[in-house]
């Protein structure tokens, strides 16, 4: 037998081979740093990777080849799968849940202006039109000032049919919905703040032409982003303070009262900019990481905590046990780490997102509790991560 040895040497990426597959002269190598595509006639060797070009790969580590249909190629990544055309030689990136590598959604909005869904996920941002059926993802390209800075992304928030404010774990960027442009926003510089990179783990509107920002790490930042100009909230600002930089959540309620979730506890800002108040839920020494926000029809907020849910009156700051609230027996709710909540005005009902134990449903009618994962036999849904959930006008459940 003689042997002969393709690497480095003959122009493939790298060593490391995960997977080739031969399609008649044309040898297509997938590999750990990208896909390989080596004529075994002419010697030459043609290398795609997903820095330079979103459109071709979705990822560089690439798991398997193969070629199921005749004349097309397909390329499983850990990221996502592309499929290569031999007649056109054209590259088209697919994501498809049971065929693809699962990845987070971390939020999702809703632009009506073409019925479509943008997803904030940890690989990217993904766009679904609702009437074409069709998917778009969008990456972050190294060294390309037009792409979104990270493809971990956290979260989203729409202002009008055309600023879609997207927050990622290193920092801001605004898409335009109509050309499908990006303009990143640089919040150091526009503060006068120094961080190694900001994470962003939510956005909400505040005020005309101003959004809120939270961080995880370097507390709240107010951007106008019509005069480009940032205030600095944190810890040691001693003019905009709050009690803790790591904020999970930030909610405005019906009254214009802004509720900060922190890692060690409940901020409250009223409608002047510095008016801060620290509420404590718990008398005990361990305060409560506060995670997420929900306001009731009855001046009543849920707050969602690591230990469960609690009751809180906007009126006269007094909070309460959710079991205990709504006399719920076995205290499942006690137990929960909190991620979401929504509430749902169809049947007076709210659903529960939790980290890890999947979500529930809570019927305020019959005072009947719904181990969604269970009713509605969806395994993957039993120790989900579920961060949101929302009805569309179709009423369709995203979950």
């Amino acid at each position: 037998y003689a042997f002969e040895e393709y690497n480095q040497n003959q122009g493939i990426i790298n060593a490391t081979i995960s997977s080739i597959s031969p399609v008649g002269d044309t040898l297509f190598v997938g590999t750990v740093k990208g896909l390989s595509v080596y004529d075994l006639k002419t010697r030459e060797c043609t290398n795609y990777f997903a820095e330079t070009d979103s459109l071709v790969l979705p990822d560089n580590n690439i798991t398997f080849i193969s070629q199921p249909i005749k004349n097309k190629i397909v390329i499983c990544t850990k990221g996502g799968t592309s499929v290569y055309n031999l007649k056109t030689r054209d590259f088209e990136i697919i994501k498809i849940q049971n065929y693809s590598p699962k990845y987070e959604i971390n939020s999702i909005e809703y632009m009506p202006y073409d019925n479509s869904w943008w997803a904030a996920t940890s690989d990217g941002l993904v766009n679904f039109s609702y009437e074409n059926q069709s998917i778009k993802h969008y990456y972050h390209v190294k060294g390309m000032e037009n792409s979104i800075p990270d493809n971990v992304i956290n979260c989203i928030c729409t202002i009008d049919s055309k600023n879609v404010f997207i927050g990622t774990q290193n920092g801001l960027c605004i898409l335009n919905a109509e050309d499908k442009t990006f303009r990143r926003v640089n919040l150091n510089e526009l503060a006068n703040y120094q961080s190694y990179k900001i994470d962003i783990s939510k956005i909400i509107p505040f005020s005309e032409d101003e959004i809120m920002i939270s961080t995880r790490g370097d507390g709240i930042f107010l951007y106008n982003y019509v005069k480009e100009s940032v205030i600095s909230i944190s810890k040691l600002n001693k003019r905009y303070t709050i009690s803790e930089n790591h904020v999970f959540d930030i909610y405005k309620d019906s009254k214009g009262t802004v509720w900060i979730a922190t890692f060690t506890g409940l901020n409250k800002l009223e409608k002047k900019l510095t008016n801060f108040s620290t509420i404590q839920f718990s008398k005990e020494k361990s305060i409560l990481a506060i995670t997420y926000f929900l306001e009731m029809p009855n001046d009543n907020v849920l707050v969602g905590t690591e230990s469960g849910i609690k009751i809180f009156n906007i009126n006269d700051l007094s909070s309460t046990d959710f079991d205990k609230y709504y006399d719920i027996d076995d205290d499942i709710f006690d137990s929960l780490y909190i991620y979401s909540f929504y509430y749902d005005d169809k049947d007076s009902s709210v659903w529960v997102g939790t980290r890890n134990d999947g979500f529930y449903k809570y019927d305020f009618e019959k005072k009947t509790i719904i181990d969604v994962a269970d009713y509605y036999k969806i395994n993957n849904l039993k120790y989900a991560v579920v961060r949101e959930m929302m009805r569309d006008k179709d009423d369709n459940f995203w979950v």
